[in-house]
């Protein structure tokens, strides 16, 4: 991806989510090519992604126009790095938006984030300093002793981010109908309360190794509360109920939630998907998809192999093992939806996809010949100059968000 400072990232074992059903393809006024699915027959984990990824990649295109940034592509046209070097709407959420003016020790900003940022991309980037506190004067400041304080660039992006999350909410009430986009907001309040009991964080976390989902790794030290169900984003509501979702998921199959549904969902035994082909059928990065291979081959789940009758390029298929886990995760995925509606009431849970129902297949974009409209992609055109014009449209939305150290990005670019 032609934007993305490469950095190291993590990846874990796999697991999957149910198959999607076969649909037309079609090329909405909008933009990317994609792929029209009936809402009902996606997990409640998918529906949930694809209004999180939605709303983000169309905050990060606004982000992208209003503050002052540089990137490869702009390096690549010899054009002088200038602000910060440019990273996605989580990298606000969990490190900008907890510091304040007079800077904040790292362990308290880990604390209320309730999630680790990328400390070293924020320093490197140019978002934010460490250093000691005034007068300690200890040799060896403990990294989380130290204080984190806005650069002067990092501090007028944080101005920039902070009125987005408004606007765009705004924008989609237009586009949606203002009655749709109330209920999505109380059906997610309604479960997020339910969830409250959760030290989930307001973002999707950074993907761990293997690309697993992870909550926070030890109690609160400074006693930080959680920002109140009431007070939250649309974004973060949807953050709070799909991270607790793909925790769960992750540690009752010690696998990636991420990875199933992106990768092993494309995947079968019989027919080899060309690797060069995955980030248009996945809606995720190319760098993505070598980790999630990756942790695959290592897991013996895929097999890697030349594609038949082609002079270059390789595919993947699934081995047998990797077709059991796949069917294995689905079965949990549905065991888990079926185990939410008991503990969180069955009218809490219908609810909830009703109303990401009515987003992910709104009236008033361009429908297809059934009705289908893509109303979900209207916002995600990028400008002329946005990194993302470069790019390949995808089929389709990231079933899952893949949050990498890259720049928190939620398809992984």
């Amino acid at each position: 991806m032609a934007t993305r400072e490469k950095t190291k990232s993590d990846a874990k074992a796999p697991k999957a989510t149910r198959a999607t059903a076969p649909a037309r393809a079609k090329k909405s006024s909008a933009g990317p090519q994609v792929k029209l699915i009936d809402p009902a027959r996606l997990p409640l984990f998918t529906l949930l992604s694809f209004v999180l990824v939605a709303f983000t990649i169309e905050f990060d295109n606004e982000a992208e126009r209003r503050i002052a940034h540089f990137t490869t592509k702009s390096r690549g046209a010899g054009k002088a790095a200038g602000g910060v070097w440019l990273t996605s709407m989580a990298m606000y959420i969990n490190c900008m938006k907890h510091v304040p003016e007079d800077g904040i020790r790292l362990s308290e900003l880990y604390d209320r984030a309730r999630t680790p940022t990328n400390l070293a991309g924020m320093l490197r980037w140019g978002y934010v300093t460490l250093a000691p506190a005034d007068g300690d004067m200890r040799k060896r400041v403990p990294e989380l002793d130290q204080i984190v304080r806005a650069t002067q660039k990092g501090a007028n992006a944080t101005r920039t981010w902070a009125p987005l999350f408004g606007e765009i909410e705004l924008r989609w009430e237009e586009r949606f109908g203002k009655r749709e986009v109330d209920e999505l907001r109380a059906a997610l309040r309604d479960v997020a309360a339910k969830l409250s009991d959760r030290d989930l964080p307001d973002c999707m976390p950074i993907l761990h190794h293997a690309l697993v989902t992870r909550g926070p790794e030890k109690p609160r030290s400074h006693g930080s509360p959680a920002t109140a169900v009431s007070e939250l984003s649309l974004v973060s509501l949807v953050a709070r109920v799909l991270s607790a979702f793909a925790i769960e998921f992750d540690e009752r199959s010690r696998g990636s939630l991420a990875i199933g549904a992106n990768i092993l969902r494309v995947l079968d035994e019989e027919h080899g998907v060309a690797l060069r082909d995955m980030p248009t059928v996945t809606g995720v990065s190319k760098e993505s998809i070598a980790m999630a291979v990756g942790v695959l081959k290592t897991h013996k789940l895929v097999v890697e192999e030349p594609i038949s009758g082609a002079k270059t390029g390789k595919q993947v298929r699934l081995t047998p093992a990797g077709t059991e886990i796949k069917h294995r995760a689905r079965r949990l995925v549905e065991t888990m939806e079926h185990e939410w509606r008991a503990h969180m009431g069955d009218a809490a849970i219908h609810r909830l996809r009703a109303a990401l129902e009515a987003i992910a297949r709104a009236e008033g974009a361009e429908p297809d010949e059934n009705g289908n409209a893509l109303l979900l992609y209207a916002g995600l055109r990028p400008h002329e100059e946005n990194w993302r014009a470069a790019l390949k449209p995808a089929k389709t939305l990231p079933h899952f968000p893949m949050v990498l150290h890259r720049g928190g990005y939620p398809d992984g670019a």
